[in-house]
């Protein structure tokens, strides 16, 4: 049992150890995807500044105006790409809390049923206390008060003594 548990978290954590490496990659591809952009870019406008006064200057518009086009959809991919990762990473921490939660609420049932236990023991006492009370009073004896008084308050002590 206890073999399979470790075996269980260490391919969870394998798994984990994947995904951030599979993150860092999507990071520097996103990165050197940037780089590149850019390094297009100027070239573009360097040929661009050459070929003002030439005829070519539509046709660059063109080629720009697609590539543009071509790098918002790359970014879109990426970013759409980021976004379910960032969603399963959510997913997997919720599920964690939820764990954690659910543990937390196991234990707090724990404790409460054990107080309740010694709640309810305590109750008794003080039941049985009250009862000796009542059938001192039935009997009309105010005499007896003292020795009724007595008796309440070693049950009492003897409850106290059990409490602790």
């Amino acid at each position: 049992m206890i073999i399979a548990f470790t075996f269980i978290v260490h391919i969870c954590q394998l798994m984990l150890l994947l995904m951030m490496i599979i993150i860092m990659m999507r990071m520097m591809m996103m990165v050197v995807m940037m780089m590149v952009m850019t390094s297009m870019m100027i070239m573009m406008m360097m040929m661009m500044m050459m070929m003002v006064m030439a005829s070519m200057m539509i046709m660059m518009m063109m080629m720009m105006m697609m590539m543009m086009m071509m790098m918002m959809m790359m970014m879109m991919m990426m970013m759409m790409m980021m976004m379910v990762m960032m969603m399963m990473m959510i997913i997997m921490l919720m599920m964690m809390m939820m764990m954690m939660m659910m543990m937390m609420m196991m234990i707090m049932v724990m404790v409460m049923m054990i107080e309740i236990d010694e709640y309810d023991v305590a109750h008794d006492v003080d039941d049985d206390v009250y009862d000796c009370d009542d059938d001192k009073d039935d009997e009309e004896n105010d005499s007896d008060d003292d020795d009724d008084d007595d008796e309440a308050s070693q049950i009492t002590h003897r409850a106290s003594l059990r409490h602790q």
